[in-house]
């Protein structure tokens, strides 16, 4: 596997030459799986570093079952497939976002994070998934490092 990301900064850089990215945003998993915090956006304003979503309210048990559950990424291609999982669906369209890959990050079996790629609609398929699930995949480390700076 090629070497871990040094940093989120890092990581975005290269989600950025590998595909079309209009949101970017890491979050990690806290509160014994009861919340994400975010560790990382691409838009700080509208999504600030260190808010949290809830598990249980702000996505839904499909993509929880998906992205948490099975360890597997999440694709959703037009908006309405993004109004159906996310809470914030309607501010994730305002940026003209309309389809996501959420990939989860693991490492040693536990899911530290989740990159969540977003961009207009009908941008991504199995391609970008791919590369999605391969960049999570060496981000374990720059989301443990970013999750402790944050605590």
């Amino acid at each position: 596997m090629p070497s871990q990301f040094a940093d989120l900064q890092q990581l975005h850089q290269s989600v950025e030459k590998e595909m079309d990215v209009t949101l970017f945003t890491v979050l990690g998993i806290t509160h014994r799986g009861r919340t994400m915090t975010r560790l990382y956006s691409s838009h700080p304003h509208d999504y600030p570093v260190g808010s949290t979503k809830r598990i249980d309210v702000d996505v839904s048990p499909e993509w929880v079952n998906a992205c948490l559950e099975h360890q597997q990424p999440y694709l959703g291609v037009t908006a309405t497939d993004v109004a159906r999982i996310f809470a914030d669906s309607a501010l994730i369209r305002s940026l003209g976002c309309e389809a996501s890959i959420n990939a989860p990050v693991v490492k040693d079996g536990v899911t530290l994070g989740v990159l969540n790629i977003l961009g207009p609609e009908n941008a991504y398929g199995e391609r970008e998934v791919h590369t999605a699930a391969r960049l999570a995949a060496r981000s374990a480390m720059a989301v443990a490092k970013a999750s402790r700076e944050l605590r």
